[in-house]
C-alpha cells in the first residue's frame, strides 16, 4: 500500500505475508493508537485491533476511509470544524479533506 514509505516498511501487509497473522479475521490486519493527553498516561500502539478501555465511555469507535492514499499519508473527509465550542462555517460541502499524523515518525 502507499499508505507506507515504502513495501517493506508496511508492517500489516509485511507481517501477513510472513505468516505473522493467521485466519481471515479482518481485527489481525488492525492497529490501533493511542495517544496519551498527560503524563498520567502513556501512549501506545496496539496490533491486532484496539484497546476499549481507551474508547471513553458510552461512545463508539468511528471509521473512516483514507482517500487518495497514492500520497501516501492517512486522508479523511472533514464535515465540519469546530474551535473552542463554535461550529465554524467551514466545510460545510463535505469536499475538505485532512490529514491524520500520529507525530511519531
Amino acid at each position: 500500500s502507499s499508505l507506507s514509505q515504502a513495501p517493506p516498511f508496511n508492517l500489516v501487509e509485511t507481517g501477513a505475508r510472513e505468516g505473522a497473522w493467521h485466519g481471515d479475521d479482518y481485527r489481525l490486519k488492525m492497529f490501533g493508537v493511542f495517544l496519551a493527553a498527560s503524563n498520567r498516561e502513556h501512549s501506545e500502539l496496539t496490533f491486532g485491533g484496539y484497546k476499549q478501555e481507551h474508547i471513553v465511555a458510552g461512545e463508539q469507535i468511528s471509521w473512516c476511509k483514507a482517500y487518495d492514499e497514492q500520497h501516501g499519508h492517512w486522508q479523511i473527509a472533514v464535515k465540519s470544524i469546530t474551535a473552542d465550542g463554535l461550529r465554524l462555517p467551514f466545510c460545510e460541502d463535505g469536499t475538505c479533506r485532512a490529514v491524520v499524523d500520529t507525530g511519531t515518525s
